[in-house]
């Protein structure tokens, strides 16, 4: 009995490690109303110890810029390039061999829209890519739908 309750736990410690290393990055979201049609929308990543995000300012050849896509439609208009805050790191990355912009521990992006009227409903995605020291995941999307109230 003993030897099955070591193989469970093993088990679960196992896949909780892995669990925890395979999403190193939590998102979240909220809409700031800057007036009666501009809103600002405010993407934060909670980022692991280790683990980094990637600048939305990157030379090709690199690790992939962090983006917001927004989902094509009409009375939508983004205003200016997204703004990027947080624990900036910069300089050069050994794995990509070559300078790069990344943010350690936590990350902001402010992207501001205008719409055609109050409560219409915003989706899309941000896109990012997170590595550490050792390796790097594949590009994941973050998925959001907000109304603009």
């Amino acid at each position: 009995m003993k030897y099955i309750t070591l193989g469970f736990l093993l088990f679960l410690a196992y896949f909780t490690k892995v669990d925890a290393q395979t999403n190193p990055v939590n998102w979240s979201y909220e809409v700031v109303k800057v007036s009666d049609l501009e809103y600002e929308l405010v993407f934060t990543a909670t980022i692991d110890d280790g683990w980094y995000v990637y600048s939305q300012f990157l030379e090709d050849g690199g690790p992939i810029p962090t983006s917001i896509q927004i989902t094509e439609q009409e009375g939508v208009e983004l205003l200016e390039e997204a703004i990027e805050r947080g624990d900036k790191k910069e300089g050069y990355d050994a794995m990509f061999e070559m300078d790069v912009v990344k943010y350690a521990t936590k990350m902001e992006l402010r992207q501001t829209i205008r719409v055609a009227k109050a409560g219409m409903e915003i989706s899309g995605f941000v896109e990012y890519m997170t590595c550490n020291d050792h390796q790097c995941l594949p590009p994941t999307e973050m998925n959001f739908e907000v109304l603009l109230k």
